[in-house]
C-alpha cells in the first residue's frame, strides 16, 4: 500500500472510557501494518482545551462513587434518543468544531476514523459547520447499539456484531454503510506469550493458579469484596489492575499487603492476561474482547448497566464468560473455570468461534483501501 495515495489517518478518540483509547491504538497497529501514518487525538482537547481531561475525571468519579447516576443519565440518553431532534450530546460536542477543523486542515489527512461517541458527534458538526470532504468512519466499541450513534452520520459504521449493525439499519443507516467486523484489538492481544513465559517476564511464580481481576480504566467496582473472597484460597495468587485509580490500589495494599498484587495503569494488560488462569472484570465491550482474543476463561461482574448490559448478555449467552450477581459468586465461577478443563476449553472454543482477532486490520484494510 503506498500511503502517499490516501495522506495520514486521524484517529479520534476520547478520555471517558479507556477502552476507546485501546481500540485507537489497535487501529494505529493495523494501519502501521500496511505503511500507512496514523495520528490519535481527543477533538475535547484541541487548541489548549481541558475540557476532554475534566470530562474524563468527572466520569471516572462518577463511576466509582455513583454507577447509579450513570446509568440514570444513560436511561435519560435512550429516552431522548427516540425524539427526531439532535442530542444534548451533540450539542456539547459541536462546540469543538472549530478546533478540531483547524487541526484536520493543518494535516495531510486522508481519512478519518472515530472510536468514540464525542468524537463522531464533533466529526459530524465539522463536517455541518465547515464541509469537511473528508471520508469519516465510525467504529462502535459495544455488543449492543448506544443512544445517538445513529445520528453521527459517519460514511461508515464498523460494529461489533451482525446484531448491532442490525441495529443500526432499523435507525435508519443504509445497510451498505454498516459492516460487522468485530471490535479492534491491538496484537498484544491477538498474538499472546505462552503462560509461563507471561509469568516468567511479570515475575510470577510459574505454577499455581493465578486470578486476575481488572477494574477499568477508572478502578471502580467492590475489588476489595472480591480479594477478601479470592483469600478464602491462600494457594491462589490475586493480581488487581487497578487503572488509573491511584487510590483503589493504596487501599488493596494496605489491606491485603503482599497477598495481593496491585497494579496501577498499564500497558501490558494483554501480558497479565495471558498470565492468568481466569479473568474477572466489569463487562467493557474492549476488555471483555480483549480476554476473548487472548482465550482466557472470563467471569464478567457489573458495575453499572447501561451499555455493559448489552456486552454480558451478548458474552454469556454465547458461553464466552459467565455472569456472577456478587462478589461471592465470581470467584467461586473463575475457581471453578481454573480447574474444569472440560468447562475452560469449552469457553475457549466459543470465544474463538464469536471474536474476531483481526476487526483491527479488517477496518484498516476497509479504510486504506477506499480512502
Amino acid at each position: 500500500m503506498d500511503q502517499s495515495k490516501i495522506g495520514r489517518v486521524l484517529i479520534l478518540s476520547g478520555g471517558t472510557g479507556e477502552g476507546h483509547n485501546s481500540a485507537s491504538r489497535a487501529l494505529t497497529e493495523a494501519f502501521e501494518d500496511l505503511g500507512v501514518a496514523s495520528e490519535i487525538a481527543d477533538p475535547l482537547s484541541l487548541g489548549g482545551s481541558h475540557a476532554g481531561e475534566r470530562l474524563s475525571e468527572a466520569y471516572a468519579a462518577m463511576l466509582r462513587r455513583a454507577p447509579g447516576l450513570f446509568n440514570m443519565l444513560y436511561g435519560l440518553g435512550e429516552a431522548y434518543n427516540s425524539k427526531p431532534l439532535p442530542s444534548p450530546v451533540y450539542g456539547l460536542c459541536r462546540r469543538f468544531a472549530g478546533e478540531l477543523n483547524d487541526y484536520i486542515s493543518s494535516g495531510n489527512y486522508g481519512a478519518v476514523v472515530c472510536t468514540h461517541l464525542f468524537a463522531m458527534e464533533a466529526m459530524r458538526a465539522v463536517r455541518e459547520k465547515y464541509g469537511c470532504a473528508l471520508p469519516y468512519y465510525a467504529v462502535h466499541t459495544d455488543y449492543a447499539c448506544i443512544p445517538f450513534l445513529a445520528e453521527t452520520r459517519a460514511d461508515v459504521y464498523f460494529t461489533a456484531t451482525r446484531e448491532s449493525a442490525g441495529c443500526l439499519v432499523r435507525k435508519g443507516i443504509a445497510p451498505d454503510r454498516v459492516f460487522s467486523t468485530g471490535i479492534p484489538v491491538r496484537r498484544c492481544f491477538s498474538r499472546r506469550p505462552e503462560k509461563t513465559e507471561a509469568r516468567r517476564a511479570l515475575g510470577l511464580e510459574e505454577g499455581g493458579e493465578v486470578l486476575l481481576i481488572m477494574s477499568g480504566g477508572a478502578g471502580c467496582g467492590d475489588i476489595a469484596g472480591l480479594c477478601r473472597e479470592a483469600a478464602r484460597c491462600p494457594s491462589l495468587t490475586t493480581v488487581v489492575l487497578t487503572g488509573r485509580n491511584a487510590e483503589l490500589r493504596e487501599r488493596l495494599a494496605g489491606e491485603f499487603g503482599e497477598a495481593v498484587r496491585a497494579v496501577g495503569f498499564t500497558d501490558n494488560a494483554g501480558l497479565y492476561m495471558a498470565a492468568a488462569d481466569a479473568l474477572i472484570t466489569k463487562p467493557g465491550g474492549l476488555s471483555s474482547t480483549e480476554a476473548a482474543a487472548v482465550n482466557l476463561p472470563l467471569v464478567h461482574l457489573s458495575v453499572y448497566s447501561a451499555c455493559e448490559t448489552g456486552n454480558v448478555d451478548y458474552f454469556s449467552s454465547r458461553g464466552m464468560s459467565v455472569r456472577a450477581r456478587d462478589s461471592r459468586e465470581a470467584v467461586d465461577a473463575a475457581l471453578a473455570l481454573m480447574r474444569s478443563r472440560e468447562a475452560s476449553e469449552h469457553m475457549r472454543e466459543l470465544q474463538r468461534r464469536y471474536i474476531n482477532p483481526r476487526a483491527a486490520d479488517d477496518i484498516a484494510s476497509r479504510v486504506a483501501g477506499a480512502a
